[in-house]
């Protein structure tokens, strides 16, 4: 334990979804087990090149969460992309079983591509920590 990874938010709309092939503006929220994880500092969480202006990034390690948004003012981008690098702490074995950061579904933090305001929701996928003593 107290060792870090580092995870890749991942983006991007290699086909047009919903009349939109290229996006300028991105917008993740994760959930995490604080008692298993943290992002020690705002520094931990760092903007990805092609969406490199800042709107949101904050995290809150008692509620387990992370808000996070960015966007371009420059040519918006097409393919995938990563959206945001991040870096856990791992505070505590997950013993046999695992911990999940997954994207929020509750109201209010939604995750959204937009371009020109136009906005899709994209199906993001959880991702399985196991935390070893």
């Amino acid at each position: 334990m107290n060792n870090t990874f580092t995870i890749l938010v991942r983006a991007g709309n290699s086909q047009a979804i919903q009349g939109i092939s290229q996006i300028d503006g991105g917008e993740i929220h994760l959930t995490y087990d604080p008692t298993k994880l943290s992002i020690d500092a705002l520094s931990d969480i760092t903007a990805g090149a092609s969406l490199g202006t800042v709107l949101q990034s904050q995290r809150n390690n008692t509620t387990g969460t992370l808000d996070y948004a960015a966007g371009t003012l420059t040519l918006p981008v097409q393919g995938e992309f990563t959206l945001v690098t991040i870096r856990f702490r791992a505070l505590a074995s997950t013993g046999s079983g695992v911990t999940l950061i997954q994207a929020s579904s509750a109201p209010y933090r939604e995750n959204v591509l937009t371009l020109d305001g136009a906005a899709i929701t994209p199906t993001p996928t959880p991702m399985s920590v196991k935390i070893n003593p």
